[in-house]
């Protein structure tokens, strides 16, 4: 029979140490938060931008062959694309910071990738136009004109 002074004095079983995480920094909240409200900004501003890319067509006639599908890829790459790429960040963001882990960076690339997004539904945009945008459209108008010329002289 066992008594409790026996119980209390006999041998512990050792426990697995913890690891310790490094404590997240106290300026990484604060810093995070202000990053998100700049993603925020950044993607309102794109995504409203983003609705006047359709107009790189606008120099496109009849004559002059623009490839819409690439102007209208660019419209959509440049207003929804961006909107995507926030909330991607903003869940990692949030994410990170839920589990308590280091988070400032998550909106920094956030805007850098709603930058790059933009930067790519306005050039698929302008390649589409250019395909046969104003840039051919002078080139067009002469060779009808000298094509008109030609024929009546």
């Amino acid at each position: 029979m066992t008594d409790s002074a026996d119980v209390r004095a006999g041998v512990r079983e050792s426990r697995p140490a913890r690891t310790v995480r490094a404590a997240r920094p106290t300026w990484d909240l604060p810093v995070a938060i202000i990053g998100l409200v700049v993603l925020a900004a950044a993607t309102a501003l794109a995504a409203t931008f983003g609705t006047f890319i359709g107009w790189a067509g606008a120099g496109c006639g009849v004559l002059t062959g623009c490839n819409s599908g690439l102007i209208v890829s660019g419209l959509f790459l440049g207003t929804f694309g961006v909107i995507i790429a926030a909330i991607v960040f903003l869940v990692i963001t949030i994410a990170r910071l839920t589990v308590r882990r280091v988070a400032w960076w998550a909106p920094l690339c956030g805007i850098g990738a709603v930058g790059l997004i933009f930067a790519l539904g306005t050039v698929l945009a302008g390649i589409g136009a250019g395909a046969g945008g104003a840039g051919l459209s002078a080139g067009a108008d002469a060779g009808i004109g000298a094509l008109l010329l030609h024929g009546l002289g």
